[in-house]
């Protein structure tokens, strides 16, 4: 009784956002049921699971690793736990969908999510989860059609069970927004972002962590849309709100600095942009994280020293820009086509012969058809 209550409470601070309280509490619970095995294997296992969701949201990725592929084990083992092993199962699914071997989450992840579509194994909240992991990793690596159809299926379950106003639905519907401004689709990104926003405002306490994230997403819309006054009220207040949950050389402060430099170079604030962009592509380069987002903050910086006439500079950064883009999501994926062309552009005031200029633009032209 003692350890279920130690569960129950670290499932408070948990959603409560108080990861190390949760840690505390879990790690409480937990050796009781190391002394209770192997009669409360399930306990165990679902602590285990717990407990490396915290160490997710700590970035201590070696722990979530080790206590997920226990709960996992255990899971497996333990007779008539399908339904644990279906959401264990997620939850690995998750962690490795967001390491360096994604695609074995992305195994995980379709196992899954047959099982918690059985009416046995019924489980719509781990379910949206589920497929809201499976957009992500897609949006990652640069399927956006598969990112936006996994997504839309998380929205759709999470309205189903949770309805349009829980918290788990407006992140899910803020990450379809994601896939959809990838696609150029801003006007739906948009509305989607603001009524995530207004739910989570309404339904949080201030200064969330999920509102952070969906600002900077909103901030993204709102440049492409160019609506810059809005756009630097959300960047501001969101810059805000991630400074006071991550520390200053974390990956989330480092991406939203770039689309607050992505913003001034569209108003041309070079200025402003040169103050914070460098640092940030230089803290991105450090993490060696997300290849993609990497690649955005490379490019960001060749358009900045492009828009400086530093063409020498702008031609290195965006011949590394491509070298990364196509490690992350190949060469011929569409989003390559405008890189290609700018680079065509700088090249030409660097005076590079003819024939290479041809021969990039021949490239981009490919590659859109």
């Amino acid at each position: 009784r003692t350890a279920i209550c130690e569960s129950e409470m670290g499932a408070i601070e948990e959603a409560a956002g108080r990861v190390d309280a949760a840690e505390i509490q879990y790690l409480r619970a937990l050796s009781i049921w190391n002394q209770l095995a192997p009669g409360h294997a399930a306990y165990r296992a679902a602590t285990l699971m717990n407990l490396g969701s915290v160490y997710r949201a700590q970035r201590r990725p070696a722990e979530a690793e080790d206590v997920l592929n226990q709960a996992f084990a255990i899971a497996r083992q333990t007779t008539g736990e399908d339904r644990l092993l279906a959401v264990v199962t997620s939850r690995l699914g998750g962690y490795y969908s967001e390491s360096a071997t994604p695609e074995r989450g992305r195994a995980l992840l379709n196992q899954a999510i047959p099982m918690l579509r059985t009416p046995a194994l019924s489980n719509p909240a781990e379910l949206a989860y589920a497929w809201n992991l499976l957009g992500m990793l897609d949006l990652r690596i640069g399927d956006y059609r598969a990112s936006e159809s996994s997504l839309r299926e998380a929205v759709t379950v999470a309205t189903d069970f949770l309805g349009e106003s829980h918290p788990d639905t407006a992140i899910y519907e803020a990450n379809l927004a994601r896939a959809l401004n990838a696609e150029g689709r801003y006007d739906r990104a948009e509305v989607l972002l603001n009524r995530a926003r207004y739910v989570v405002e309404s339904r949080l306490p201030a200064g969330s962590l999920r509102l952070g994230s969906i600002l900077a997403e909103l901030v993204a819309v709102e440049t492409a849309q160019g609506e810059f006054t809005r756009a630097e009220a959300d960047g501001a207040q969101s810059l805000a709100i991630l400074s006071q949950w991550r520390q200053p050389d974390s990956p989330e402060i480092a991406v939203e600095k770039v689309m607050l430099a992505t913003l001034y170079m569209r108003e041309r604030k070079i200025a402003e942009a040169a103050k914070i962009l460098p640092d940030a592509v230089a803290l991105q380069r450090r993490l060696a994280g997300d290849r993609r987002l990497l690649a955005d903050g490379i490019l960001r910086l060749a358009e900045l020293r492009a828009l400086e006439h530093n063409w020498h500079e702008a031609q290195t950064l965006f011949s590394e820009a491509i070298a990364t883009y196509e490690s992350a999501l190949g060469p011929s994926h569409p989003g390559m086509a405008p890189v290609l062309l700018e680079y065509a552009n700088v090249l030409k005031h660097c005076g590079a012969p003819r024939a290479e200029v041809k021969n990039i633009e021949a490239r981009a032209k490919a590659i859109k058809t």
